[in-house]
């Protein structure tokens, strides 16, 4: 008993239950609202998420990569905390201005909902920031608590929603707000905020600012990269559309975590076995890759052939049709996949010049793109732009990794 009981209070064990919590919660709140919204308000409400994704990109560029890393060199702990706290309110406040401003004057639809939404993104964006502020500082207890009070707040309001079969657009981003903003204030009562002197703050800021500027600039790239497809699909093909590739992204999104718990747990034994011999990591990344190719490849296989059920099962009947939405991914995600021990070598290297690079070009090759391959092949064209985009980024990284004469495959 005293074994078990140690074992549930291991650290590895709270952060493998705190991020079960998380993303299990985020799967199940957003399968219970694709089903109970129709499909366009459901494609208004991914729209909305997509936004606020691109948001937390930018937060955590400014405020919480640098806590990351400055926070165990700095002396005045405490002090350095209140800072990010009320530096990450001013970032939040001011990124919520200019959102509120482009939905006022861009889509007259969303100022009947603006309340709800501002209430939602602020919330949505607080949590974030205290969860991942929590695990910065190896407090995983914390961070646990703030997601399973946000969980069991936004299950239990959804739940009730789906026993009456009824759930509005407001309703749902006024229940995601109201969950996110319980968890927000019981990490406030754990943080415990205080105040800095304008000197402390000045140099705290400036520490934020050089380490945020290529962060930022990174982060803004990376999220258009990978979304400019989605975001185009919900212009020119209209918010149902968009409901049905963000739920299947949504699903796909469990994929995600274990493509980052590959990544977290891969390289850093790639890196060190590459401080010794460069021939043994390339031997380490193409073995894992090839064991993994098993799972995952399986996996997909699976959502492959069961595409139909897969997507009326999270969705509902009304999304059969795009069915073929679920197959598309499949193929992108093994792509990925197959391309991950790149990316683990660029990092590994610490090519981080050129793992920015690649996402610009990525980028561009979808702005050249996406008019033409959305309006000839619709979210076929959408699919083949994110498997185009994702070969581009692979091939310029597996091209200066061949200049450093490092290939991993041949």
């Amino acid at each position: 008993m005293s074994r078990l009981f140690s074992l549930l209070l291991n650290r590895n064990t709270l952060v493998i239950t705190d991020q079960a919590i998380f993303s299990g919660s985020s799967f199940l709140a957003t399968f219970l609202t694709a089903r109970l919204l129709s499909m366009t308000e459901f494609g208004l409400y991914a729209g909305f998420i997509l936004v606020l994704y691109l948001l937390i990109s930018v937060s955590n560029a400014l405020v919480v990569q640098p806590f990351q890393v400055s926070y165990s060199r700095i002396r005045q702990k405490t002090k350095y905390l209140s800072f990010v706290f009320w530096f990450q309110l001013v970032v939040l406040l001011t990124v919520v201005l200019i959102v509120i401003l482009m939905a006022a004057l861009t889509h007259p639809d969303l100022k009947s909902h603006l309340p709800e939404a501002v209430m939602s993104g602020v919330g949505f964006i607080l949590h974030d920031f205290l969860r991942k502020i929590f695990l910065a500082k190896d407090r995983v207890e914390k961070a646990l608590r703030i997601d399973a009070v946000t969980a069991f707040s936004q299950i239990a309001l959804l739940g009730l929603s789906f026993c009456s079969g009824h759930l509005t657009l407001s309703q749902a981003l006024y229940f995601s707000g109201l969950s996110y903003l319980m968890g927000v204030a019981l990490g406030i009562y754990f943080l415990k905020p205080g105040l800095t002197s304008i000197n402390e703050s000045r140099i705290f800021f400036n520490d934020h600012l050089q380490q945020g500027r290529w962060l930022f600039l990174t982060a803004v790239v990376q999220w258009w990269s990978g979304n400019l497809f989605i975001v185009a699909a919900g212009v020119f093909l209209g918010p149902m559309a968009l409901g049905a590739f963000r739920l299947v992204q949504s699903l796909f999104g469990i994929l995600n975590v274990l493509l980052q718990t590959y990544e977290n747990y891969a390289l850093p034994q790639a890196v060190r076995i590459f401080e010794t011999s460069v021939t043994a990591s390339k031997k380490y990344l193409q073995n894992i890759s090839m064991k993994g190719a098993l799972f995952f490849g399986g996996v997909l296989l699976l959502l492959f052939i069961f595409s139909r059920q897969v997507i009326c099962l999270a969705g509902g009947t009304k999304y059969a049709s795009y069915h073929y939405v679920i197959r598309g991914m499949a193929l992108l995600y093994f792509i990925i996949f197959v391309g991950y021990p790149a990316r683990m070598a660029v990092r590994m290297m610490l090519l981080n010049h050129i793992f920015f690079l690649g996402y610009v070009l990525s980028f561009g090759t979808g702005l050249l793109s996406f008019h033409f391959l959305l309006k000839e092949y619709q979210l076929w064209g959408a699919i083949a732009g994110l498997i185009i985009n994702q070969l581009v980024l692979i091939s310029f990284w597996q091209y200066y990794l061949a200049k450093k004469h490092f290939l991993l495959w041949r």
